[in-house]
């Protein structure tokens, strides 16, 4: 049953660490793209629906855009038939943000697959994974965390500044059941590496 688990765990951390390039490169491309935007404006194209832009890089025949529409957040980019400069660099730099706090959420959950694998290869009497969890899912907590304070961040500072932007809580509601449920489990096993440490002490 063991090396059941070990072969789960390790294909889970291949599949985290494969989301955490993704993701990590999404980060960039989006920082890119604001640069970008940010040097030459005119040269973007407005998407027909007006929550996307896109600009040709030279002759490679490769685009790079710009999305409005970031989890749960759409902006959109499209005013009095041009691109919206404020929506265009609030959507970049959301999403920049947003992608790489996913980056370390997937960064860390990689770490605890290995971590696993690695407990369930000791002895099984060795219960000293209790503390690195911990710390895993608190920040995995707290990414998470932070992914919904930048999206209503951009959706504040979109609506301030006059951006046409809505908001739903499809996916929303999904990432605050997984944000209270591993800062949840992360108290959990803080609380049992505390309890071994006495139990420790007393031995």
């Amino acid at each position: 049953m063991t090396w059941k688990l070990e072969r789960a765990g390790r294909f889970a951390g291949v599949v985290a660490r494969i989301a955490e390039i993704v993701v990590a490169v999404a980060a960039a491309l989006n920082l890119v793209a604001l640069m970008l935007l940010v040097v030459d404006p005119d040269a973007f194209a407005v998407d027909a629906d007006g929550y996307g832009a896109t600009r040709a890089l030279g002759g490679t025949g490769w685009n790079i855009g710009i999305s409005g529409e970031v989890m749960d957040m759409s902006l959109r980019l499209q005013r009095g038939g041009g691109l919206d400069m404020a929506a265009a660099v609030t959507a970049a730099l959301a999403a920049a943000v947003i992608y790489a706090l996913l980056a370390l959420v997937f960064h860390e959950a990689a770490g605890m697959c290995g971590e696993l694998v690695e407990w369930l290869s000791r002895s099984g009497d060795d219960r000293s994974l209790h503390a690195p969890l911990a710390s895993r899912l608190r920040r995995i907590g707290a990414a998470l965390v932070a992914t919904l304070i930048v999206t209503f961040v951009a959706e504040s500072v979109a609506l301030t500044v006059g951006v046409s932007a809505s908001l739903t809580l499809g996916g929303t509601a999904v990432v605050v059941v997984f944000a209270g449920l591993c800062l949840l489990l992360g108290a959990v096993f803080d609380h049992v590496a505390v309890m071994q440490r006495e139990m420790d002490g007393l031995v």
